[in-house]
C-alpha cells in the first residue's frame, strides 16, 4: 500500500484465496457478490476460498474433488491445521467456512464445487 505504483495486484476474483499481511488484528470486509460457481484447480497447490453459505464438514465440502485431494491446509486461530483424506482421524481441520482461505493440494487439474 505504501508503493501502489509498484503493485501488480489490481483485482480480487471470485473464490480467490488471499494471504494478507496486516500490522494489527482487524476484521477486513471486502464488498462484493458471493459466487457459487465451480473453481478450476491446477495440479499442485491452490489457495482458494470456500463458497458455502455456512460451515461445512470438510469431507462434504471437498466431495466433488475427493479423489484428487492430497491435503487441505488452513491457518486458523494462530496455527496451521490440516486435513489428510488418507488419515482423517489424525486431521485437525474438520470444517470449511465461508470467508476463510484454504490451501488445497490436488494430484490433477479438477473443478471444485462446494
Amino acid at each position: 500500500p505504501a508503493n501502489p505504483e509498484f503493485s501488480d495486484f489490481i483485482n480480487i476474483t471470485p473464490r480467490q484465496g488471499l494471504w494478507i499481511n496486516m500490522r494489527n488484528n482487524a476484521e477486513l470486509t471486502i464488498p462484493g457478490v458471493t459466487y457459487l460457481d465451480a473453481v478450476a484447480l491446477k495440479k499442485g497447490w491452490n489457495l482458494v476460498g470456500s463458497a458455502s453459505s455456512g460451515p461445512q464438514d470438510i469431507s462434504t465440502a471437498i466431495s466433488s474433488i475427493a479423489k484428487y485431494v492430497k491435503s487441505v491446509w488452513a491457518y486458523q486461530d494462530g496455527q496451521w491445521k490440516v486435513y489428510d483424506p488418507k488419515n482423517p482421524g489424525f486431521s485437525d481441520l474438520t470444517n470449511m467456512e465461508p470467508g476463510s482461505g484454504y490451501w488445497i493440494n490436488v494430484t490433477s487439474p479438477c473443478s471444485w464445487t462446494n
